[in-house]
């Protein structure tokens, strides 16, 4: 759309980027004040990545004309003679009862995706390029709505994609440590550990009261120096025994909170992995599992907020016998939500995971073209989900000239004048520009969230530099009543040195 690249610095590379949240989440001004109110505009991005993963450029915008039409129209009113007839409890109800009226006729002119063209259309925009656009949306029409895709890098240059046999759900690690820096975890080759029991300690293992030579841990671990848990839930002293053996042992235990899954979801991992269910409903004892009794797999990785499993050993007669009973199933069901989750099952065990891996001549450029299949893969999916509407900020400007003038009228043109001004002003939007319905409804849900409560606020907290706290702590020494207040073994610390805590009291 001629928006610029931008450079943001990672700590070893630069990192080329035109994403609106990667870019917005960098942007910090000297006053501390003014900065609140950059980080009230940037959480309206972050919260559209976080929603949908597409968008983010147009919840700034659309967050930052809402504000300014707001003040433009107090401003005004206060010229008016006999004092305002507008103020911001009226404008925070006039801003959230339009964006659900906007929402409203965003469903009315959307349509379904009716070919891999008119998905095409959308994932070479969003990777703004168009071998790689049209490669994610062939994946994405393969696997369907429900499919599965992950982005990794290559070691060698070029971009290969494939589809494999692997599940996909929604599942996270129980703490940081699992994580890398980029919030991902990935482990090959690991045995699997699959139940709905709550795992409170590792002790709940051990079959005998003795030792604990006889724990499934110790029998996974010796042949390996990892493991995977599933689990509904997980208690802190699992966790901190799991932190102890990573950092003291090098032992790592990946534990996959799936509380949002029902059991029969957690079985059909079970049956996919190759793995003795351990369901509480048969009371089924963790104390008697053996090494034979966990699944097993090629791959587990983990990436905002869903977890893959590749190459299951679950035999193909098991998981085909599996999809075959949940298709008999749904041909009976007569309920429309059951059947929708039922689907999802379905093609979660038969669709598989699609792996497109990325490699360039440098990394600045991997990096780039990795940030960009992300993008056109959460595109392609939003299309899928809840169909399309015309793009280039097209749908909300008219959609502003129908209805009736309020608070928004002005504001939802924002996002086709800035195209346009970033174009030249000469660029032509027709039906080929298309975007998906639902990046337009979160980015305008969250835009308007942002803006309205910001509108509302009377007043701000701010001390973020060094010099402030200083000028600070230099004020506090002058009060000797602060130091009165303070407990009796900071008193009598020597040099003063119970300043250093004084932003603790």
């Amino acid at each position: 759309w001629g928006r610029s690249i931008a450079i943001e610095w990672t700590g070893k590379w630069p990192h080329y980027v035109d994403d609106g949240v990667t870019v917005a989440r960098k942007i910090e001004v000297d006053d501390e004040t003014e900065n609140l109110g950059v980080l009230t505009i940037v959480n309206a991005a972050t919260r559209t990545d976080d929603d949908i993963g597409d968008g983010t450029t147009t919840s700034v915008v659309l967050a930052r004309a809402i504000i300014n039409e707001v003040f433009k129209k107090l401003e005004e009113e206060e010229k008016l003679i006999g004092g305002a007839r507008f103020n911001v409890v009226q404008a925070y109800k006039e801003i959230n009862d339009g964006a659900n009226k906007v929402i409203e006729e965003v469903d009315k002119l959307k349509k379904s995706i009716g070919n891999l063209e008119d998905l095409e259309q959308i994932t070479v925009i969003a990777a703004k390029d168009r071998e790689l656009g049209k490669m994610i949306a062939g994946m994405m029409w393969k696997l369907g709505k429900n499919g599965h895709i992950t982005v990794e890098e290559s070691p060698i240059s070029g971009i290969e994609a494939k589809v494999v046999d692997g599940l996909h759900f929604y599942g996270k690690p129980i703490a940081d440590f699992m994580f890398d820096e980029k919030k991902e975890a990935r482990m090959e080759n690991v045995p699997i550990l699959i139940t709905n029991y709550k795992i409170n300690t590792l002790s709940q293992f051990i079959r005998s009261a003795q030792t604990s030579d006889n724990m499934v841990f110790n029998d996974a671990l010796k042949r390996g120096n990892k493991d995977v848990v599933i689990s509904p839930d997980f208690g802190s002293d699992f966790t901190m025994e799991c932190y102890v053996n990573f950092n003291k042992r090098g032992i790592r235990i990946l534990g996959l909170k799936v509380g949002s899954l029902t059991e029969e979801q957690i079985e059909d991992i079970a049956v996919y992995c190759g793995a003795t269910f351990l369901d509480s409903r048969k009371n089924h004892k963790l104390g008697y599992v053996t090494y034979e009794d966990l699944g097993f797999a090629q791959k587990v990785s983990y990436s905002k907020e869903k977890t893959a499993i590749i190459g299951g050993k679950g035999t193909k007669v098991v998981v085909e016998k599996r999809v075959s009973d949940l298709k008999a199933q749904l041909e009976r069901e007569e309920d429309e939500l059951f059947k929708k989750k039922l689907d999802r099952r379905i093609s979660a065990l038969s669709g598989g995971v699609g792996i497109i891996r990325i490699g360039a001549e440098s990394d600045i450029r991997k990096m780039y073209l990795i940030k960009k299949a992300e993008d056109a893969k959460n595109s392609a999916r939003a299309a899928l989900e809840d169909g399309v509407v015309k793009g280039g900020g097209l749908t909300l400007k008219e959609i502003a000239e129908r209805l009736p003038k309020n608070i928004l009228t002005n504001s939802l043109k924002a996002p086709y004048e800035q195209i346009q001004a970033n174009a030249g002003g000469t660029l032509e939007v027709g039906d080929e520009i298309i975007d998906a319905a639902s990046v337009i409804k979160i980015a305008l849900r969250n835009a308007a969230s942002v803006a309205s409560t910001f509108i509302m606020t009377g007043g701000s907290i701010a001390v973020r530099r060094k010099d402030l706290f200083d000028d600070m702590l230099a004020q506090i020494r002058e009060d000797e009543r602060f130091e009165q207040r303070l407990p009796l073994r900071d008193r009598e610390k020597e040099n003063e040195a119970w300043l250093e805590h004084a932003s603790d009291y």
